[in-house]
C-alpha cells in the first residue's frame, strides 16, 4: 500500500518545487536593458495621468470585481476537488465537495449572465448594440 505524505509536507515540497522553479527561469523574465543598465541611465520627465471617463472607470471597476470573483471560483473550485480526492471514501465528505462544488458553478453562472445582462442592456442604451 502506497502511504500518503501529510499535507504540511506537501504543501512545503510544493513551495519548494516552486522556489526552484522561479530560480531558474528568473533570468528569462528579467527586465535587463541592450547594455545591462536595467533602463536606469535614461530618465523621462514624468507624464500627467490621462482623465478617464467614468464610464471607463466604471468598467475597470466592473472588471476588477469579475477577476476577483474568477479567482474566487477557482479557488472553490481547488478546494471542492481537494475535498472529494482527501474524502477517503467518506460519503459525507463526498457529498460536501459535491455541494461545494455545484454551488460554485451556479454561482460563476449567474455572475456571468448578470454581467451579460447588464453589458447587453448598457449596449443598447449607449446606442453601441450593432447587428
Amino acid at each position: 500500500m502506497i502511504k500518503f505524505i501529510n499535507k504540511g509536507k506537501f504543501l512545503i515540497i510544493i513551495v519548494l518545487i516552486n522556489l526552484f522553479v522561479s530560480f531558474f527561469f528568473l533570468n528569462i523574465i528579467k527586465a535587463e536593458g541592450p547594455m545591462g543598465d536595467y533602463g536606469l541611465t535614461e530618465a523621462k520627465p514624468a507624464e500627467l495621468p490621462k482623465y478617464v471617463e467614468p464610464a471607463e472607470k466604471v468598467g475597470q471597476i466592473v472588471g476588477y470585481l469579475l477577476s476577483f470573483v474568477g479567482l474566487l471560483f477557482l479557488i472553490l473550485v481547488i478546494y471542492g476537488g481537494y475535498t472529494w480526492m482527501t474524502a477517503g471514501g467518506n460519503e459525507q465528505e463526498v457529498s460536501k465537495a459535491k455541494s461545494l462544488l455545484t454551488q460554485a458553478v451556479f454561482g460563476l453562472i449567474i455572475v456571468a449572465s448578470a454581467y451579460l445582462l447588464v453589458k447587453f442592456v448598457g449596449d443598447i442604451v449607449l446606442g453601441q448594440f450593432t447587428t
